[in-house]
């Protein structure tokens, strides 16, 4: 789809001339995702600074059958923000202000463009974090984490951002404005109409700002690296930590050696502070100081070697050997991508089995001969996994479905789910109904006409184009424009 000149005047007119981006050189930066798997050439960018801006783009998109596609901080991995062909980029990235603090309510009022990063920045003082930790934090804006209900390196100590929502702006496909921004913690007043947008990518409506729950500041934390003695303790060495540590644990990830090897390739002035073993364990505990916080980690270390589940463990006794510590973890992904193409798998199964699915998927590979290395790391306590595959020279592209079928024949036969945290897409949409029921996405499509009645916003993601009604199924490709729209 190409704008016609009134169009992008009228565009320039509701954004300012400095709101709107065209051209391939302009648009560049907004025409990809972080894994450069999906990349588009859109027909605009358009940057609004004010909810009441994202209303009167939309309302005219909408009017006119223009495909846009909100974007954040463009780090999501399932192609959900990148354009296709033709469409209209919407950043969030002007619209950044922490609006307001409510200390007594320990929340936070924040625009839909602010990064992870800046929001923790104004909190700094206050006593307060964001409830959410994941490396791309000087990225990840928080209307992206939402919409795409992220979930991060610390969720076992925060639970998931999309239960702190306490309110949420949101501008609906075709312009309509639904605000509630109260900061209160308990507000039992109708439907709970702000978790539809979490989780929804863009499909359902922009959201431009949220009141959000936040939490203490742990005023101390430390951390343990452990070696754990054998794959199949990994449970068990969960259980532990959580037990051992007396409520205050933070994090608890895995590292399997392959994500290591990976990363001694890529990145070897990182290392892990200890040698090698069949998994890694990295645990973060938090306390009211620095003495009960470092208590608790040796604590939990000292019963995990006691009790022949590690071999050997390593304390990050200070602020900066934290920092050390969590850098080789926060590297992998990065440094996966340095070795060649990755495609990359965000599952989930009972932390029982998540050795297993691993095991199987290494020895799969193997067996059928494909050109591909499989590296794995992630969260224990939740049993998700980052299972990556860096694709050799012979990868051809009739394989991705067979390493698809793999995997993900391997998480389902486990109970697992075929995306924990990183949401559907483009990468997934097609797999959607190997998770939901015919009719939950009845219901999803439903919902998407009400609130997207032209079908404007982010076809093509998530919603499989055969649960569409037409008039929305044909907003889907590179076009843009609904059968039958103007033109």
């Amino acid at each position: 789809m190409t704008l016609t000149g009134q169009e992008l005047e009228t565009l320039a007119e509701v954004c300012g001339r400095d709101g709107v981006l065209v051209g391939a050189e302009a648009c560049a930066p907004y025409a990809r995702d972080w894994t450069g798997a999906f990349v588009g050439r859109p027909a605009a960018v358009v940057r609004p600074a004010d909810t009441r801006t994202v209303a009167a783009v939309l309302a005219f998109c909408s009017a006119r059958g223009l495909a846009v596609v909100p974007q954040g901080g463009r780090t999501g991995l399932v192609g959900a923000g990148a354009p296709a062909d033709g469409e209209i980029v919407l950043s969030l990235e002007r619209m950044r202000a922490v609006r307001r603090l409510d200390s007594e309510a320990g929340a936070v009022v924040v625009e839909a463009g602010a990064t992870l990063a800046a929001v923790e920045e104004a909190l700094a003082d206050s006593g307060w974090r964001m409830p959410v930790d994941l490396a791309s934090r000087g990225s990840a804006q928080v209307g992206g984490l939402l919409a795409t209900a992220a979930g991060g390196m610390r969720h076992v100590r925060d639970g998931a951002l999309a239960a702190r929502v306490r309110g949420l702006e949101v501008v609906l496909g075709d312009g309509r404005v639904l605000s509630n921004l109260s900061t209160l913690e308990k507000n039992n007043t109708g439907y709970a109409w702000a978790q539809l947008f979490c989780g929804s990518e863009g499909t359902l409506g922009v959201i431009t700002a949220a009141a959000i729950g936040l939490a203490r500041r742990a005023a101390a934390a430390r951390a343990a690296w452990l070696a754990l003695a054998r794959p199949d303790v990994l449970a068990e060495a969960v259980d532990l930590v959580q037990r051992a540590a007396l409520g205050l644990v933070a994090a608890v990830e895995f590292v399997h050696p392959t994500a290591l090897a990976a990363l001694a390739e890529a990145r070897p002035e990182l290392r892990p502070p200890v040698g090698d073993a069949p998994l890694h364990l990295v645990v973060e505990v938090e306390a009211a100081d620095a003495p009960a916080a470092a208590a608790a980690a040796e604590r939990l270390a000292e019963e995990a070697l006691a009790r022949g589940l590690a071999d050997d463990a390593a304390i990050a006794q200070s602020g900066r050997e934290v920092r050390d510590l969590w850098q080789v973890r926060e590297a992998l992904p990065e440094a996966i991508g340095r070795l060649g193409r990755v495609r990359r798998y965000d599952v989930a199964v009972p932390v029982g089995r998540l050795v297993d699915l691993v095991e199987e998927v290494c020895a799969a590979v193997a067996a059928r001969g494909l050109a591909a290395r499989p590296v794995a790391f992630g969260h224990a306590a939740e049993g998700n996994v980052h299972l990556n595959a860096i694709l050799g020279a012979g990868w051809e592209e009739a394989m991705d479905g067979v390493l698809d079928e793999l995997v993900y024949g391997a998480v389902l036969a486990r109970g697992g789910t075929i995306s924990a945290e990183h949401g559907i897409g483009r990468l997934k949409r097609d797999r959607l109904a190997l998770m939901r029921t015919p009719e939950e996405i009845a219901f999803m499509a439903a919902l998407k006409a009400v609130c997207d009645p032209a079908g404007i916003l982010s076809p093509g993601r998530l919603l499989p184009a055969s649960a569409l009604p037409p008039r929305l199924e044909a907003g889907e490709g590179a076009h843009g424009r609904p059968a039958g729209g103007p033109s």
